[in-house]
C-alpha cells in the first residue's frame, strides 16, 4: 500500500512487519504507539497550532465554531463537497489534511460502505484522536480506513493508486502549495477526481465591510486562491465558494496531457501562419520600414504575410 520516500531505493514498495514497514533499501518506518499507524515525517521540528498536546480540542472548537457562524449543517456540506468526487463502491479515496476524521463518516456513506479510505495528517495528536473515533464517536470500525502520518508534499503513495483524492482545510498553511496540489494529482489514477476546499473569500467581497470583517478575524481569508497552481493537464475545472463565500472550492478530472489542439491549423487572411508558426518561427527584428513594404507586397500578390515570407527565405536558401 506504501512506498518508500527515498530516493535511493527508487521508492521501493514498504513491507509491513510486527514493528515497521520496511523497504528492500532498509529504510523503515515506525508506526504511533499501540497502533498500527505508520509515521513517514519527523514532525519534530514542525511548529504549528495542530501539533501541540491542546490541537484536537483546538481543531474541534473552530470546525465547530466556523459552522455555527455561517449557519451552516456540517454534514450537509461535507456531502456537498465529497459528492463532488463522484464516489462509487469499491474505490480507494485518499484524504489530506483529514484532522480528526470529520469527514470519514460522510464518504463512508457515499462508498455505500464498500470501498478503501486513506486518511493522512502531519499531526499524531490529529490522527491519535481520528484513530479513537473511528471505532468509537464514528463507528466506523469495519469500513477499511488506513491513516498515516505524512506530509502531504511529500506523499508515500505510488503514481495512481487512488480513484480520488480530497482535501478540506489546511492547505493555506503548506509551505509549498503547488507541490501539495501536484502530490494530491500525482497518486490519482487519470480520469479520476481530485477536490480542495479552503478559507480564500471571493475577490468581489473582499473590499466589502463583509470581506474586512471576516479577513480581520482571521487574516487566512484572504488567501489567493490557487488556480495559477494547478496541473496543466487539469480537466473540468470548477471553481465555486461555500460557507457564505468564505471558502474556496476547486474541483477538477486528472489527465496526462495538454488539450488537444492542431497546431498546423492555418489561418485564413492577412497574416495567415498557424499557431505553430506563430509562436515558434517569430524571427529577428527588422527595419519597421521594411516589413511595411513586405505587407504591402505581400497583399499585392494575394498572399498571407507567412506565405510570402516563407517564400521569400526560401528562395534565398535555395539560392
Amino acid at each position: 500500500m506504501y512506498r518508500c520516500l527515498r530516493k535511493d531505493c527508487n521508492h521501493s514498495q514498504l513491507i509491513e512487519y510486527q514493528e515497521c514497514l520496511r523497504c528492500v533499501g532498509g529504510h523503515r518506518y515506525s508506526f504511533l504507539p499501540d497502533s498500527r499507524v505508520p509515521v513517514f515525517t519527523d514532525i519534530g521540528s514542525y511548529n504549528s497550532e495542530f501539533t501541540n498536546p491542546e490541537s484536537v480540542e483546538f481543531n474541534d472548537n473552530n470546525v465547530e465554531w466556523l459552522f455555527s457562524a455561517f449557519r451552516a449543517n456540517e454534514p450537509d456540506v461535507r456531502r456537498n463537497l465529497l459528492s463532488r468526487l463522484h464516489p462509487k463502491p469499491g474505490q480507494r479515496v485518499l484524504i489530506t489534511a483529514a484532522g480528526t476524521g470529520k469527514d470519514l463518516p460522510v464518504i463512508t456513506e457515499l462508498l455505500g460502505g464498500n470501498g478503501t479510505i486513506f486518511a493522512q495528517d502531519i499531526s499524531p495528536q490529529m490522527l491519535i484522536a481520528c484513530h479513537e473515533r473511528i471505532h468509537r464517536a464514528y463507528g466506523l470500525s469495519d469500513m477499511n480506513i488506513e491513516l498515516s502520518v505524512s506530509d502531504a508534499m511529500d506523499l508515500p503513495f505510488f503514481d495512481g493508486f487512488f480513484d480520488s483524492a480530497f482535501h478540506f482545510g489546511g492547505l493555506n498553511f503548506y509551505s509549498n502549495i503547488k507541490k501539495g496540489i501536484a502530490e494530491m494529482n500525482r497518486v490519482v489514477k487519470i480520469g479520476g477526481r481530485v477536490v480542495i476546499a479552503d478559507k480564500g473569500i471571493a475577490p468581489w467581497l473582499l473590499e466589502t465591510d463583509y470581506g474586512k470583517m471576516i479577513v480581520a478575524n482571521n487574516p487566512l481569508a484572504a488567501s489567493s486562491i490557487p488556480l495559477s497552481l494547478l496541473p496543466h493537464s487539469a480537466r473540468d475545472v470548477n471553481i465555486s465558494w461555500i460557507l457564505g463565500y468564505y471558502c474556496y472550492v476547486i474541483d477538477f478530472t486528472t489527465s496526462e496531457s495538454l488539450p488537444d489542439l492542431d497546431l498546423d491549423r492555418h489561418h485564413i487572411g492577412r497574416r495567415g501562419g498557424s499557431m505553430r508558426t506563430r509562436y515558434y518561427g517569430q524571427l529577428e527584428g527588422v527595419n519597421p520600414k521594411l516589413k511595411d513594404r513586405i505587407y504591402v507586397e505581400a497583399e499585392r500578390r494575394g498572399m498571407s504575410r507567412v506565405d510570402f515570407l516563407e517564400q521569400i527565405l526560401k528562395s534565398a536558401l535555395d539560392d
